[in-house]
């Protein structure tokens, strides 16, 4: 049948007293419709192929149907994965949350023991931004390079002569890429008070009562280069992407103190920092007060070489006085500044310079390597083991930590010590176990920057391969539901004590989940969920992997 009759049939199902108007089909009456019929031609031409004169356009599908059809398929056990691309699931029944459908989401499961195929996929192969997930790469692998009883010394050396109760020459405080020195993560007895007690004791035993000469700060067993070049502009000035030092101090960052006004748009006043010595010259401070009732919006522009700090935002008003968290610009400079000071207020006089010469805190590294300096017996502190700060890396998700431990695994392993070397280090291992680095690809060692994207089934492979190690108990002890974890579970219902031991990750529009989960038959599953490009809070993202782990601890 020709293509204008083929139209008319299908206007006809419609309304079938239809007809085109006399002299249409002609060729001075189609040539004055043909704006109007092209385009119908072009869309409908395909419907009519091959149908009969008389045959009406099938029904369309039930709702049902299409919806049985939308659906993405799930693996069978042993199955590979499927091409990405498939549609969002539903969400699972008792969830009241359910992802925009313009957000991505993907999941991989394996049985964690056997490691055979794939029990469960959607998208699994898809790359994924990971957020803090990613941490679990960085904090295995320098757990099998390096061992989880490592640690990391950080010592006072002095350089000249005493003569008497004066040293001419300098003090020296030499790191080791320790992060949590000058930390309480560890307990007071590690912070930053409690070693310069000690140290300060060992100063007195050596007799030294008036320093000639400077206090430094030596932080170059790791390059510094400030703050990593494939994060975010707007987090480099705050607490969570701070610098990787050789000689890291109150885990890099300082608190800031402010007040204000109990109603809105008053200004909020900067109080002082903790530490004092900040290196950072000047606030550029317009905080102002928000609804009382609002949330705290505060945040911390600026970053390293500049010597200034933008301050803006709001902090709900009447919640005064209030803190928050900035990342140091020049740990190193910052530590011996804070040393200088405590040494001072103790008795310990200071004839020596306080300037330049003695560190430079918009300078990398902070000082030059001081040759031939001697150590102060009984000043050197010695860092908790590797395990336990990957401990702080995987259940706080500190990016500061995990930041670090990339810099220590890359000198560790021969390599530069800073985030280049650790990735080498940790490609060189995912190559050697056959990862598919088609579905890796990482910029730093915490999943802050926005560069990292990771397919489920390669984090799934990770933690498959990782439980039939030797060092899997160590690190199983690192995530969140291990005995002892500062965070809980508890989020994603009750009856997971024990049966749950996961890693977090949570950006702007990610969010994600992997680890280990016992079913009801006692298997152990290995699982990696991961959610990009959505609008909603994380704790509702969060909502939606609940009857995930609940179905697949039932059905397994």
């Amino acid at each position: 049948m020709t293509l204008f009759a083929c139209i008319e049939l299908l206007f006809k199902s419609v309304n079938p007293d239809f007809r085109f108007p006399a002299g249409a089909l002609s060729p001075w009456g189609l040539r004055s419709t043909r704006i109007a019929w092209v385009s119908a031609a072009l869309l409908l031409g395909t419907l009519c192929a091959g149908e009969t004169p008389g045959q009406r356009p099938k029904a369309p599908k039930s709702r049902s149907a299409l919806k049985a059809a939308q659906a993405p398929p799930l693996m069978s056990k042993g199955a590979d994965i499927e091409a990405p691309g498939s549609p969002q699931p539903p969400p699972d029944a008792g969830s009241n949350f359910a992802f925009p459908r313009e957000a991505m989401l993907g999941w991989a499961l394996r049985d964690a023991a056997t490691g055979d195929g794939f029990l469960e996929s959607h998208q699994g192969d898809m790359n994924f931004t990971p957020g803090s997930t990613q941490k679990l790469f960085t904090t295995w692998i320098a757990l099998e390079k390096l061992g989880g009883d490592k640690t990391y010394v950080t010592e006072l050396l002095r350089t000249g002569e005493l003569e008497g109760e004066r040293l001419k020459g300098d003090l020296i405080l030499r790191g080791g890429g320790d992060p949590s020195f000058g930390s309480s993560q560890f307990g007071p007895d590690q912070g930053a008070e409690a070693i310069f007690a000690q140290w300060f004791l060992a100063l007195q035993k050596q007799g030294i009562r008036k320093v000639d000469g400077c206090v430094i700060g030596d932080g170059s067993f790791l390059e510094e280069d400030g703050p990593h070049p494939a994060g975010l502009w707007e987090d480099a000035g705050n607490y969570y992407a701070g610098t990787v030092s050789g000689l890291s101090f109150n885990d890099n960052l300082y608190t800031a103190v402010f007040n204000g006004a109990g109603s809105p748009g008053k200004a909020v006043a900067l109080q002082g920092t903790v530490p004092v010595h900040t290196g950072i010259a000047r606030f550029d401070n317009r905080l102002v007060t928000g609804p009382a009732d609002g949330r705290d919006s505060a945040f911390i522009l600026g970053g390293f070489p500049s010597p200034v700090r933008a301050l803006r935002g709001t902090y709900p008003a009447g919640r005064m006085p209030f803190s928050i968290k900035g990342s140091l610009p020049n740990p190193p400079w910052t530590c011996a500044r804070e040393f200088r000071a405590y040494l001072a207020g103790k008795g310990i006089a200071f004839s020596g310079p306080d300037d330049a010469r003695c560190g430079d805190s918009l300078s990398f590294p902070n000082h030059a390597p001081v040759q031939g300096a001697i150590a102060v017996p009984g000043a050197r502190h010695v860092s908790p083991p590797l395990r336990e700060l990957l401990r702080i890396v995987n259940q706080k998700s500190d990016n500061n930590y995990a930041a670090q431990t990339l810099a220590l695994l890359g000198k560790g392993t021969g390599r530069t010590g800073d985030w280049r070397g650790g990735l080498e280090a940790v490609y060189e291992y995912l190559d050697a176990h056959g990862f598919d680095r088609q579905r890796i690809h990482l910029k730093d060692g915490n999943g802050l920057s926005r560069y990292n994207w990771i397919a489920p089934s390669q984090t799934v492979k990770l933690l498959v391969y990782a439980y039939r190690q030797k060092n899997f108990p160590v690190f199983q002890a690192t995530l969140l539901g291990s005995p002892g974890a500062t965070g809980k579970v508890d989020r994603y219902g009750n009856g997971w004590e024990g049966r749950l031991y996961a890693k977090t990750g949570t950006l702007e529009g990610v969010s994600a989940l992997a680890g280990y989960l016992k079913t009801a038959s006692g298997k152990w599953l290995a699982f990696s969920i991961a959610a990009n490009n959505f609008e909603a809070k994380n704790g509702d993202a969060q909502k939606y992997f609940a009857p995930l782990l609940r179905k697949w601890a039932a059905k397994y």
